[in-house]
């Protein structure tokens, strides 16, 4: 747990372990000469690169769209996404057209819709920030009980780096 209480491994579900998994559980096995230590090196991305792949390609169903944009931004945040920009360029294309459908009620919750606002800009997506009004109150400002999802919280200011001019809401 952090100083705001919130533990970033505490609501990981299976897929997102395993993924950090991969990342992050290959110990460098101990060689003798730089040449070695490349070799090994460039297998376990190799071997983490094919996992990884698999494990996007596997994410198929609605309720694992959410799972993906997560991979994705983590795939990013960990500046690997040269690896899989094919896959990446896929799901957000389907992300694009599903976010053209939003109404102010459907989407998800708040990390959900932030996260997905968030990758679509970075990506060049040119897509509205409407999908955020359904958390305003009837005041125009955002409802009260948003102020107890950090997660979403802060996704949405990770979001509002990419608004443009005239998008108050961010």
């Amino acid at each position: 747990m952090n100083a705001v209480g919130f533990s970033p491994t505490s609501e990981l579900n299976t897929t997102e372990k395993e993924f950090d998994n991969i990342l992050y559980s290959t110990p460098l096995k101990k060689t003798s000469t730089n040449e070695d230590i490349l070799s090994t090196q460039q297998y376990e991305l190799q071997h983490a690169v094919k996992k990884i792949r698999t494990i996007l390609a596997n994410k198929s169903g609605k309720d694992d769209g959410l799972e993906k944009l997560i991979m994705i931004d983590t795939i990013k945040r960990l500046a690997l996404d040269h690896y899989f920009q094919e896959e990446i360029a896929a799901i957000l294309a389907a992300h694009n057209s599903e976010w053209c459908t939003l109404d102010e009620e459907g989407g998800g919750d708040l990390h959900e819709v932030a996260l997905r606002f968030r990758l679509l800009r970075q990506e060049g997506y040119h897509v509205t920030c409407d999908a955020l009004n359904k958390f305003k109150g009837k005041n125009g400002k955002f409802k009260q009980e948003l102020s107890k999802d950090t997660r979403g919280l802060m996704s949405l200011f990770e979001a509002s780096h990419l608004g443009i001019q005239g998008e108050d809401i961010l």
